[in-house]
This record gives structure tokens, sequence and C-alpha cells, in this order.
């Protein structure tokens, strides 16, 4: 996951005021209105500014993380403050998801964060004041409900399941669990099938009620074990949700009708070629895997799909193309119930190191990684390298009397990886080493 940079913004106050200004004027400001700015910076028409108001002001509007330069100019003898700015590029805002507020629809989200979050128009950057603005606000929202709660928010990186990077706001404190959904219409099933999607869905008991988390639906993640048996253009009709204090905090009781439809089979799995990945390539993947994968002619396995988008997906990130997901296109014949899946790769940029550490490593094991570590700062980050490079020495027990804990921290602005390498004694504290 990547970690959110502290936002750094050019702030330029370009001349001294002096005397107190009662006008503030914008330039290059869109998409905000003067008026959305202002509430913004705190600030109110006709309100006297000195220096440290007008300072006070532009950091509050800075540190929001939507303005790559907030520039102040004092004009007409000090009262008037013209202010030039320019705003974050919008692909590098994150769209919102919102994932256990079960309370609320999307649409009265997004219209109570419109109008209460000032500068919030259904984006969020990934770092800076705006998204604790949206935290609080949602809290608020809940309490207004009767629920007191703890809401966090994170960042999201793209996935074959999610391909969007988001910024996940979730209530942690108290735990929003599912109880067993209850889903009419599962007799039409096939024979054999439908205990196992009995089981699947009463296995959902006690987990947390997820919605929205990464742009999935409810709806999606109920029908996961039906499509798992090809049922392609199943849905789920008169969607209910009904929530309810428990002794875990709150449970959600989903209710609708499964409408199955027709079993699918593969009619074709294409691949769109790049200069990393041919169409031979492609083929020889999914060979080397024939009981996981999707096959010509099996049936349309929504898990054969997901496991062969992660096989390739894999592809890319052993390149270095750490954000590289997969877009899936699907063309149904409603009539001969097949389904073709055309398969395309947005691999992003490439990834390289930019720094290695070793957090309390024995003196043997720095020797080593001086010596045969060839992942060098520079390099195209592989993320399978560590792995392979624990399991080996691992097998060599050269590790024992020591758990290993390693975190990679992706800039994604600079394309760099931080990987950080923690060596834990299981008997005594040691000292850190760091190559």
């Amino acid at each position: 996951m990547a970690v959110p940079r502290a936002p750094f913004v050019l702030i330029l106050l370009l001349s001294w005021l002096h005397a107190n200004a009662q006008k503030l004027t914008f330039a290059a400001a869109e998409p905000y209105t003067e008026q959305q700015l202002e509430r913004a910076m705190g600030v109110r028409d006709g309100e006297q500014l000195n220096d440290a108001a007008v300072r006070a002001a532009s950091a509050q509007l800075s540190e929001t993380g939507l303005f790559d330069l907030v520039a102040a100019t004092a004009v007409n003898d000090g009262s008037e403050i013209r202010y030039t700015l320019k705003t974050v590029p919008e692909n590098r805002l994150l769209t919102p998801s919102f994932a256990n507020f079960v309370w609320f629809t999307p649409e009265e989200i997004d219209r109570e964060l419109r109008a209460r979050v000032p500068l919030y128009r259904g984006l969020v950057p990934a770092s800076g004041t705006l998204a604790d603005g949206v935290q609080a606000v949602l809290e608020q929202m809940l309490s207004e409900r009767g629920v007191t709660a703890t809401v966090r928010h994170t960042v999201i990186e793209p996935t074959t399941a999610h391909p969007l990077r988001v910024m996940s706001f979730r209530i942690y404190q108290p735990e929003v669990l599912l109880t067993i959904p209850r889903l009419s219409g599962i007799e039409e099933l096939q024979q054999g099938q439908q205990s196992a999607v009995t089981d699947a869905l009463a296995r959902l008991a006690g987990r947390p009620y997820v919605e929205g988390a990464s742009g999935v639906t409810l709806q999606e993640s109920l029908l996961g074990p039906v499509r798992d048996l090809g049922y392609v253009a199943a849905r789920v009709e008169n969607l209910q949700r009904t929530v309810r204090p428990s002794a875990m905090g709150y449970e959600v009781t989903v209710t609708g009708r499964l409408v199955p439809g027709a079993i699918y089979t593969l009619g074709e799995l294409m691949w769109a070629p790049t200069p990393a990945y041919s169409v031979a390539d492609f083929q020889y993947d999914l060979d080397q895997h024939p009981k996981e994968t999707l096959r010509p002619g099996a049936v349309a396995s929504q898990r054969a799909l997901v496991y062969t988008e992660l096989q390739v997906a894999n592809v890319y990130h052993l390149l270095g193309y750490m954000d590289a997901y997969l877009g899936v296109i699907e063309e149904r014949d409603d009539g001969a119930h097949t389904v073709t899946y055309k398969l395309r790769v947005v691999p992003g940029e490439q990834y390289r190191v930019r720094q290695i550490r070793l957090n309390g490593a024995p003196s043997a094991v720095v020797l080593d990684y001086n010596t045969s570590w060839t992942m060098r700062q520079g390099d195209l980050y592989n993320p399978l390298y560590l792995d392979n490079w624990v399991k080996m020495h691992t097998e060599r027990h050269q590790f024992d009397g020591y758990s290993i804990r390693y975190f990679a921290a992706t800039d994604v602005d600079a394309h760099r990886v931080d990987l950080t390498v923690t060596f834990v004694s299981k008997t005594q504290p040691q000292g850190g080493s760091t190559p």
C-alpha cells in the first residue's frame, strides 16, 4: 500500500499588507467558486484581514491537498488580496468509497458531503486535510442517526478486483457485521448447487458488512458463489438491508430474490498483446494452470476468471508495474449461453527501488545481503525477489531464531519503492543494521 506523503504546496505572499484587507479575489480557481474558497479558508466576505490572518487563511487552503500553488498578492493599497491558484489535476485525485455506512444511501452520503465539507466535489486527495474533513462529517452524520462511531480512511491500491486507486472511508468502531443473507430463488439452481450456494452465504455470517470499499456492490458480493458456478447473468432483485444493535455493535440482515438465469460456458478468451506480454506468453501461462484458469467450452466460472486475471497481473508486477491492473470486456451470447472475455492491461509506470533497509538483522545476514543480494537501488522493483530470498535462507536455517517482517512503501508520484525488512529475535532484542 502506498504511504501518502505530507502535501507540499508552494505558498507565496508576494506583497506584505501592512494594512487590513477587506476583499479577496481569485484567479485560476476553477472548478471552485469564490464562496467555496472563502469557506475553506475560514474567512467571510468583508472581514478585515491582517498579515497573520492572510497567512493562516492561505495555509488552511493549501493544507487541503487540492492545490499545488497558493499565491497571495496585496493590491489597491492593501485593501484587496488577490489569490492565484494552481489546482491539483483530477488524475491525481482519488474517488472515495464508503465501505459500511449501512444507514445511508450513496446518494445521501454524496449530498451531505458536498453540503458540509468545503471544496468536496466527489474527489479526495491522497494527503491533506480534505480527507480528514470528510471523515469528521461522516462521524457527525452517524451521530445524528444515534450511532457513535470511529471512522478512518485509507488509500486502497488498484487490483484486478478494483482497477482504480481509491480512498476508502470505513467505520472501525463499533463493528458492523453481517448475519446470514436471506435470498429466495436459490431453489432455481441446479440440483447439487443449492447447498453449495447456501453454505457459501452462511459463511458470511459474522463477517464485516462491506459495500463499496473499492467500488464492489453488495449485490456483486452476494452473487459471487453463484457466478462461480457459471451463472454469468445472475442478479438479485428487491435487495433490502435491515440494521439493528447487537452485542458486537450492529448487525445487518440482507434479504432479496436471486434470479440465477442460465449457466454460461466460455466461448473465447482473448488477450490484447503488449511488448511485455504476447499472445503466445498469455497462452503458455494459461497452459501451466489448466485446472484454475478459464478454458474455452468450460463453465464460465468467475473464480477462474479472477485467477486468470491475477496470473497476468503478476507478470506485470514482476516487471515493476506495481499499479498494473486488467480491464475485462464481457460479451455475452444470451441465445447460446456463451460468454467471451477480452482482456487488456493498463500497466501504469514501472517502479524502481529507492531504498532498502534491514532492521535488527544479525551480522551474518548483513554480510550475506552485502554479497549476494542483487536487487539494488535504481533497479526495477520485483515483489517476489524478497519472498524468494527469505524462503531460500529459511530453508537453509539461516534465519533460525528470528521472525521476519517486511513492508514495501510505494511513492506513487516518483514511482519508487522503499523496502524495509525487520528481523525480530525470538529470544532477546537485537541491534539494528542498515546496509
